[in-house]
């Protein structure tokens, strides 16, 4: 299990969510998700049961249970701070919000990181409440 944090960079006309990664280095492993998966991701996590938290994951291919699958793409590697920080960026590049953070499975060895990943998350089984807002089959 990895720490993750995934954030809402926007106001800098490029809205976006940024993957920081906890691997307990001053330097944050960030890989970039497009605004509509990030869009998509909020919304779907907002429909699901709250008591019942669910799988999220990262690696080289989606989850082959995964409910939602985006892909996410590497970028330059940010500072520790950006674990904890919301609000504004300096220089005028926008700001950032927490949209989700936890812990994440993952399934590659993370020495090189790939330049393409996937960030999936499964919802809970033992939710009812999953099965009928049609988060899961």
């Amino acid at each position: 299990m990895m720490r993750f944090r995934l954030v809402h960079h926007f106001g800098d006309g490029f809205d976006h969510g940024d993957l920081f990664l906890d691997i307990g280095e001053e330097e944050l492993p960030t890989f970039e998700m497009s605004a509509a998966g990030l869009h998509k991701l909020v919304a779907w996590i907002g429909s699901m049961d709250s008591g019942c938290p669910p799988g999220i994951g990262l690696g080289t291919l989606p989850g082959a249970s995964a409910d939602f699958a985006e892909t996410v793409h590497r970028k330059k590697n940010h500072r520790r701070k950006y674990m904890q920080y919301s609000g504004p960026i300096s220089h005028g590049r926008g700001e950032v919000q927490t949209a989700l953070e936890g812990e994440l499975n993952f399934s590659f060895p993370g020495e090189q990181w790939p330049e393409k990943l996937w960030f999936w998350v499964q919802a809970c089984e033992d939710s009812p409440n999953n099965h009928k807002k049609g988060n899961i089959p």
